[in-house]
């Protein structure tokens, strides 16, 4: 079982992020954390939905109900999916720095397997801060 926690929750919050432990864990080693942290807290206040395209945007499709977020001019991505159709709630399941502007095929595989968690609900759950 996957637990998500919340780190942007609440009425403020047009689309609620909530991260894995894994991803917790890798932010917290990472350069990019706090950057990444701003730019979340900002799409969720205004709804991730204004920031998904497929060009130019921070927030992109990669199929299978699978988005990946990225940071300006960096190759720093989040990946997660919507928590159901009405994009109300983020599951931010795992995060890697790309090699290069290209996904590898590890980073596709990677995606992939955020794919699996979003298709079978009973691997993953959200747990309250507390």
């Amino acid at each position: 079982m996957i637990d998500a926690h919340g780190l942007f929750v609440g009425r403020d919050f047009k689309t609620e992020v909530w991260l894995t432990d894994k991803v917790r864990a890798q932010l917290c080693e990472s350069e990019k954390a706090g950057e990444l942290a701003v730019k979340l807290e900002h799409f969720a206040k205004v709804g991730f939905i204004n920031f998904e395209a497929k060009v130019g945007r921070p927030i992109k499709y990669e199929g299978n109900g699978v988005y990946r977020i990225g940071l300006h001019a960096s190759l720093f991505r989040l990946i997660g999916f919507y928590e159901d159709d009405r994009k109300t709630g983020f599951i931010g399941v795992d995060v890697f720095t790309k090699g290069r502007q290209k996904l590898s095929k590890a980073e596709k595989k990677r995606i992939k397997d955020v794919a699996k968690v979003r298709a079978d609900a009973s691997l993953w759950r959200k747990v309250p801060n507390g």
